[in-house]
């Protein structure tokens, strides 16, 4: 069985919930401060494959809105595979980096 190109698609943003901010420093004054530390977001979206409807997560440090759309592709044979999902909350930057250009490089050669 001969490999399947990914698939270009639009997914919109359904979900944005904050999961982490800077932790307090509490120094025993008035005035505690906060540690910089940026904050987090989970960002939930969907998209259709084949018919059905697919979501997928990544993180963010800004809020995104409700209904924002990007591209994605995702893999035909597993439609669930898609260049925009981190594999769990807790970042995999380079597989999700290796997933785009990958998906970069098949776009480029389709306009060819």
């Amino acid at each position: 069985m001969a490999d399947q190109p990914w698939i270009e698609t639009t997914a919109r943003v359904s979900s944005c919930e904050l999961i982490s901010r800077g932790p307090r420093l509490y120094t025993g004054r008035t005035a505690n401060l906060e540690v910089p530390v940026m904050a987090r977001y989970a960002v939930t979206f969907t998209y259709y494959a084949n018919g059905h409807e697919y979501s997928g997560q990544y993180i963010n440090h800004e809020d995104v809105a409700l209904g924002h759309s990007f591209t994605i592709c995702f893999y035909p044979g597993k439609p669930e595979d898609n260049s925009g999902s981190e594999d769990s909350l807790d970042l995999h930057p380079f597989r999700r980096r290796v997933v785009a250009a990958i998906c970069v490089v098949l776009i480029v050669l389709a306009h060819y």
